[in-house]
C-alpha cells in the first residue's frame, strides 16, 4: 500500500504541473523558440533553439496511454500472440491513445474560462469542440456562455481527454478543478489585489484540474487491474 500511495501522490503532482506548464506557468515560456514573438512583436523571453511549448501538453497526455497499453497486452497475451507482437501492437495503441488525448487537449479551455463572467467569449474562441458544445447545450437547455456552460465545456473537454482511460471520471473532475480554482478568486484578489488574485486562480484552477486528471488515470487502471485479476 505504501508504494501504490507513493505512486499516487507522485501521479498527482505530475498531473497537476504538467497541466499547469501547459496552460503557460511555471514558467514554461522558457520554451519558446529563443527570439521568438507574439502577434504583436513582443519577445516571449524563450530559450530554446526550437519551439517546445508542446511538450507539458504531451507530458500531460502520456499517462493516459498507460491502460490502452496494458488492455491490449492483455488481450493479446490470452490469444497466444508472440511476444514481438504483443509489444508492437500495445506500443501502438499506447501511441494512438496519447495522440487522442493530446488533440483534444489541443482543443483549448478559452470559450470557458471565464466562467460565465464574459458570456461573449464563448463566441469569439473557436475550436474543434465548440460546435458539439453548442448542440450539447442546446439540447440540454442551456445558455451559451453561463456557468452551466463552461461547467459542460469542460466536462466534454475532460471526457475526450481521457477517453483512453475511460473518460468519465476526468468528465467530472476536469470542470470540478476550473470550479474550485474560479470560487478561490474572490478571496485571491481579496489578499493579493485584483491582478495577482486573478493570475492566482487562474494557476488554482490548472493546478485542480491536472490532479484530476491524475485521479481519472489512477482509477482507470486500478478498476483494470481489479479486473484483470492482478490485485
Amino acid at each position: 500500500m505504501t508504494k501504490f500511495t507513493l505512486i499516487l501522490f507522485g501521479l498527482l503532482i505530475y498531473g497537476a504541473v504538467t497541466l499547469r506548464m501547459a496552460g503557460g506557468g511555471l514558467k514554461a515560456y522558457l520554451l519558446n523558440k529563443k527570439g521568438a514573438t507574439d502577434d504583436k512583436g513582443k519577445d516571449l523571453k524563450g530559450i530554446m533553439p526550437i519551439g517546445l511549448t508542446w511538450v507539458p501538453e504531451l507530458l500531460f497526455c502520456l499517462p493516459f496511454g498507460y491502460l490502452p497499453y496494458k488492455v491490449t497486452e492483455y488481450i493479446l497475451n490470452g490469444l497466444g500472440h508472440s511476444e514481438l507482437h504483443v509489444t508492437l501492437f500495445s506500443a501502438l495503441a499506447s501511441i494512438v491513445s496519447v495522440g487522442i488525448s493530446y488533440i483534444f487537449l489541443q482543443s483549448g479551455p478559452g470559450g470557458a474560462l471565464h466562467w460565465g463572467e464574459n458570456p461573449k467569449r464563448s463566441f469569439e474562441r473557436k475550436n474543434k469542440l465548440r460546435p458539439l458544445v453548442f448542440f450539447l447545450a442546446e439540447k440540454a437547455n442551456i445558455k451559451v456562455g453561463s456557468v452551466q456552460y463552461c461547467r459542460l465545456y469542460m466536462g466534454v473537454r475532460g471526457f475526450f481527454i481521457s477517453l483512453p482511460a475511460g473518460g468519465l471520471v476526468f468528465t467530472a473532475l476536469m470542470p470540478l478543478g476550473y470550479e474550485l480554482g474560479h470560487r478561490l478568486k474572490p478571496k485571491f484578489k481579496q489578499v493579493y489585489g485584483n491582478k495577482k488574485g486573478s493570475l492566482m486562480s487562474e494557476a488554482a484552477r490548472e493546478y485542480f484540474a491536472g490532479v484530476g486528471g491524475a485521479i481519472s488515470v489512477a482509477v482507470a487502471n486500478f478498476v483494470m487491474f481489479l479486473v484483470a485479476g492482478l490485485i
